[in-house]
């Protein structure tokens, strides 16, 4: 399939260690199953591709391009391929979080706001106050002795904002100045150590991307960069400001690289929302490092809705120090209040994905009528049903215990077509 610049490559395997629902010969069976089943594909910012791959071999693949919404199956050279409409059975949510690597290019980067409240003072002289303070010393970070407040209101921000793509956009602070919106009172204080040196950041103010749904925002942010010393700490809030419905985001973030180049990285987001007389909450917790190569770390999820809670544990070991690719293991663990609901292991490769042209056929599949969307569905069954079958019988146990003899006895002469 097309890979296009600047897309990640990737190789995938699973591996079930429980789930409650089958005994331990159950489970066995099912993973003599899995081990012929593997993904591979790419993910970028203009489509995302998964290949679906039985001992190594390509079954199908499916294609998604962001740009015009088109999606795709297609098969290997001279099995043909099919378009795709909305109508067909296969979901927006096919490739999980597409939305989310569609838009990484908009995720913020501290380096690039510390840019931004940094030039805030010459953009606005007349707003800006600078006064002596006693000292405040912040651990790691060094001592305050200076603070310049700068207080607007939210017009003359906004206004700024798409008069400065060059400083705002360019910078990927804002996806797009344009939709930014900021009201009534805006407060920014700035907090330098005695050889002039930022050291906090603190905002306060109305700001959204739609007027619908203004929030509340403060964020309080203490950063230093040096030779051998790097770390962040950044805490966003953003209450709705209509207080007409419970939805509030509490992020915290540390980032440190130490004098002898190990990384670590923590988060918590907290959101807490309310909307149709349901409480919702999502928490997401994460400790990572990475020294030599290797990355090694631990992520929570928990999500409270109404009277049920789910959470989800993951534990990450990953080796990237061959250079552009990386390999590792995800552990993940489910679990229902406090019953393991599902407990797998995931083994993958990442890389830069190498660029490949589109065939005739598949121009031809983006751009075809798409024919019957149940018949192209029901073709596409039969196919991963035909080649599931051709495994060895022994590796087949865990469909043949599960479906009754009647059936089995149907379908097994496809092993033999």
């Amino acid at each position: 399939m097309l890979a296009s610049e600047g897309e990640t490559g990737f190789s995938l395997r699973a591996e079930i260690l429980k789930l409650p629902q089958y005994s331990e010969e159950r489970t066995e069976e099912l993973n003599r199953l899995l081990k012929h089943v593997s993904f591979s594909g790419s993910v970028g910012k203009a489509r995302s591709v998964i290949n679906i791959l039985i001992d190594d071999e390509t079954l199908f693949s499916y294609t998604e391009s962001y740009d015009d919404g088109r999606r795709m199956i297609f098969f290997p050279e001279g099995s043909g391929a099919f378009f795709l409409h909305d109508t067909d059975m296969v979901s927006d949510g096919f490739i999980s979080g597409n939305a989310f690597f569609r838009n990484l290019e908009y995720s913020f980067s501290l380096e690039a706001w510390a840019g931004i409240f940094a030039q805030l003072p010459s953009l606005f002289p007349e707003e800006s106050k600078n006064a002596a303070i006693s000292a405040q010393r912040y651990r790691d970070y060094g001592t305050a002795v200076r603070k310049t407040t700068i207080v607007l209101d939210g017009e003359a921000f906004t206004h700024c904002i798409q008069e400065n793509p060059d400083l705002f956009s360019r910078s990927g602070a804002f996806p797009d100045p344009s939709l930014c919106i900021f009201e009534g009172r805006q407060t920014i204080s700035l907090y330098y150590s005695q050889e002039d040196r930022l050291l906090r950041i603190v905002y306060s103010g109305k700001a959204g991307m739609e007027p619908s749904d203004m929030r509340t925002a403060k964020i309080d942010w203490k950063t230093i960069s040096g030779e051998k010393f790097e770390k962040d700490e950044f805490v966003l809030e953003t209450p709705n400001a209509a207080k007409t419905k419970r939805d509030n985001l509490k992020l915290t973030y540390v980032r440190k690289i130490d004098e002898n180049g190990a990384e670590t990285l923590s988060w918590k987001a907290d959101a807490d929302m309310l909307h149709d007389g349901q409480r919702t909450r999502l928490i997401s917790e994460a400790a990572l490092r990475a020294e030599n190569g290797i990355i090694t770390g631990k992520m929570n999820e928990k999500k409270t809705a109404g009277k049920e809670h789910t959470s989800a544990e993951s534990i990450l070991n990953a080796d990237f120090s061959g250079g552009e690719q990386c390999k590792g293991t995800l552990e993940i663990n489910h679990k229902n209040d406090t019953i393991e609901k599902d407990h797998l292991m995931l083994s993958f490769v990442l890389s830069p994905a190498e660029p490949v042209q589109e065939t005739e056929s598949q121009a031809a599949a983006f751009t075809g009528s798409g024919g019957d969307a149940s018949g192209n569905i029901r073709a596409l069954y039969r196919r991963i049903l035909e080649r599931i079958l051709k495994l060895p019988e022994e590796d087949l146990g865990f469909l043949k215990d599960g479906i009754p003899d009647e059936l089995w006895n149907t379908i097994k002469p496809i092993r033999n077509d």
